[in-house]
C-alpha cells in the first residue's frame, strides 16, 4: 500500500529519499509500470518530476536523452534517430507514449518492454548516479550490456540519461502480439555499424531483454554461410519460457525467423 509521496528537490535529495528505506520505495517516473494491477506495494514513492530530466540534446558523444523524457517527447524531436522513434511508437497508445519515460522503461526492464531490446541494439550509454561511502553524487557512464546484465547491482539507483553513441549504425525492431494493444509475443532489436559491432536483443512475454552474444560474434566473424544456419544456431541458443501467449518452440521460431529476415533485408547474409 503507497502511502507516501515524496517530491524529490534534487538528484541528491532523490538518493536519500530512496536509500532511508531502500526495500518499501520506488523512484516514481511516468507511473506506467509501477501502477499496473498485481505491481509490487512500495510505500514510498520519490517523485522525479522536478529534476529537469527530460531535455534531449546533443552531447560530445551523441544524443543524450534524458531519463524523465517520455516516449512521446522522443518521437517529437528531431534530433532523435527514426529507427529510435520507431521502436517509441511501438507503444501504440499515445496517452501512454505521453506518460511512459525512458528511464522508467529501463530501470523497470519488464518482459513486454518494446524499447529495451532497441536500446540494447543501439549501444546506448546510461548514466547513474549514487551517493558514494561518503554520501556524495557519484555518477557513473557505463554500456548499456553492463548495465543489463548487473541490474540488481544497480537498484536504488538513479538513472539520468541515456546517450545514443554518434557512430551511425542500422538497428531496425520489429514485434509480435495479437492487436495494437495486447502485449507482446516477442520484440526484436538487431543492430550494427559496417556490417560489424552485430548487436541483437530480444525480450519475449515471461522473459525479460537478452542478448544473442555468440551469435553476435559470429556475425562479427563472418562465420555463418547461410541464412539457415543463422536461423538454426538462433534457435539453439535463445531462452523462453512457455505462456498463454505462445510454446518455447513458437518463441524461439519467430526470434530466429525475425533476426534472419531482418539482416537478410539489410543486406548482411
Amino acid at each position: 500500500m503507497r502511502e507516501n509521496l515524496y517530491i524529490a528537490k534534487n538528484i541528491e535529495d532523490a538518493l536519500r529519499q530512496r536509500l532511508e528505506n531502500p526495500k518499501e520505495s520506488k523512484f516514481l517516473a511516468g507511473g506506467t509500470n509501477i501502477f499496473r494491477l498485481n505491481s509490487n506495494p512500495f510505500k514510498t514513492l520519490v517523485s522525479l518530476q522536478d529534476l529537469k530530466l527530460n531535455t534531449i540534446k546533443k552531447s560530445k558523444d551523441g544524443i543524450k536523452i534524458g531519463a524523465m523524457t517520455t516516449l512521446q517527447e522522443i518521437v517529437d524531436n528531431s534530433l532523435v534517430p527514426d529507427y529510435f522513434k520507431e521502436a517509441c511508437r511501438l507503444c501504440k497508445s499515445k496517452t501512454l507514449r505521453n506518460m511512459a519515460t525512458v528511464g522508467g522503461n529501463l530501470n523497470s526492464n519488464i518482459d513486454t518492454s518494446y524499447l529495451v531490446p532497441t536500446l540494447y541494439a543501439s549501444k546506448v550509454r546510461v548514466e547513474i548516479a549514487e551517493l558514494d561511502s561518503e554520501n556524495k553524487v557519484n555518477i557513473e557512464n557505463l554500456p548499456i550490456r553492463e548495465y543489463l546484465e548487473n541490474q540488481s547491482r544497480f537498484k536504488g539507483n538513479l538513472i539520468l540519461s541515456i546517450i545514443i553513441p554518434k557512430d551511425k549504425r542500422v538497428v531496425v525492431t520489429k514485434t509480435y502480439r495479437r492487436s495494437s494493444q495486447a502485449p507482446s509475443v516477442v520484440t526484436v532489436s538487431c543492430g550494427f555499424s559496417k556490417n560489424s559491432s552485430f548487436r541483437i536483443g530480444y525480450s519475449s512475454s515471461s522473459t525479460v531483454c537478452q542478448r544473442l552474444e555468440q551469435v553476435e560474434k559470429k556475425l562479427d566473424e563472418k562465420s555463418y554461410k547461410t541464412i539457415d544456419d543463422l536461423y538454426k544456431d538462433i534457435k539453439k541458443q535463445v531462452k523462453v519460457k512457455e505462456d498463454y501467449l505462445g510454446s518455447k518452440n513458437y518463441k524461439k521460431h519467430l526470434i530466429a525467423i525475425t533476426v534472419c529476415n531482418l539482416l537478410e533485408k539489410e543486406g548482411v547474409l
